[in-house]
């Protein structure tokens, strides 16, 4: 991509799709409470430890966070955009979408006609996002789990990247806001050629969204929200997940020292990702500030104007 072309897309296109969002969000109908009482968000800008703070989760029996998903947001996109007029359509179709855009879900097709009849039994007031998306949760952690988890969760990137137009829909979920040096960040995603936010512009308008997104969700009233520093949750994980627990308003176990088999079971779907491969192995802090010996001096350059302003605010140190 041509430098100037790269410039006018993350400089001008990006924040204006992101002002659109917000725009859009004006339309339709604005909340869905009593569907959203269940929901867990894990928020953030990816590369966060985001998918290891739901692993651990995960092995509370009071929590399920699938792998991955990519439907949420597209489908409230849709909602938003007229899929409210055509409720029995827009079911079907979002169905559809969370039955290919995920990270190798495991949940079986029976699994998705019981939730088609869920929804079907009372068109009127399940043909919604929020319902949809904690209707597919709950069957798919009683597939996983045989269990009914007191929180059902997601932790895509995903969802912060549209988290202006999805996060107000669910007005009494609870949501963990991860943050992370944002040249780590960047510097991580440098890591991930097929990833659109290998492009450090990109990967710098993420980590800066999700700090707008935070700052969204603490102005929000009565909202739940927890912040976990990557730094902190690697150093001392056990302490970290007790506050989780504490927040979450749930028996705090003992979740990291816990062994399991999880690298041949895959819960969150992420063995044939490079970028994952030492999710089942043991918390280390050696990434931590990784950036100051791995990032070169051209994405350095380029990268430290770009997220110094909410760096600051969470007194990250950018200098070399």
């Amino acid at each position: 991509m041509h430098t100037w072309f790269r410039k006018f897309k993350f400089q001008f296109l990006v924040p204006l799709f992101s002002f659109l969002l917000g725009w859009m969000n004006t339309m339709g109908p604005k909340t869905f409470a009593k569907y959203s009482r269940r929901s867990l968000f894990i928020l953030g800008s990816g590369r966060n430890a985001s998918t290891l703070m739901a692993l651990l989760l995960n092995r509370h029996p009071e929590v399920f966070l699938p792998p991955e998903q990519f439907a949420l947001p597209y489908s409230v996109i849709r909602w938003k955009l007229g899929g409210f007029l055509r409720k029995v359509k827009f079911a079907s179709s979002t169905l559809e979408m969370y039955k290919k855009k995920n990270q190798n879900w495991k949940l079986p097709a029976d699994r998705y006609d019981e939730i088609r009849q869920v929804i079907s039994s009372d068109t009127k007031r399940h043909s919604n996002p929020v319902f949809i998306f904690e209707e597919v949760m709950a069957k798919y952690a009683s597939f996983a789990k045989n269990s009914n988890p007191r929180w059902l969760g997601d932790h895509s990137p995903l969802t912060t990247v549209f988290g202006r137009m999805v996060l107000p829909l669910f007005v009494e979920s609870k949501f963990i806001f991860m943050v992370r040096h944002p040249l780590d960040v960047i510097q991580s995603y440098q890591n991930i050629p097929v990833n659109p936010a290998s492009k450090l512009e990109y990967a710098a308008w993420k980590w800066n969204n999700s700090i707008r997104e935070y700052e969204r969700l603490i102005k929000r009233q009565n909202t739940s929200v927890l912040l976990v520093r990557y730094e902190d949750f690697v150093a001392a994980p056990s302490e970290t997940m007790t506050q989780v627990f504490n927040f979450l308003e749930i028996e705090a176990l003992d979740v990291v020292s816990l062994v399991t088999d999880e690298k041949s079971s895959d819960p969150m779907g992420a063995n044939d990702k490079s970028n994952h491969q030492k999710l089942y192995g043991p918390i280390t802090s050696d990434a931590v500030n990784s950036w100051r010996t791995k990032m070169s001096d051209n994405v350095y350059e380029r990268s430290v104007p770009l997220v110094s302003k909410y760096a600051k605010r969470f007194n990250y140190d950018l200098s070399r």
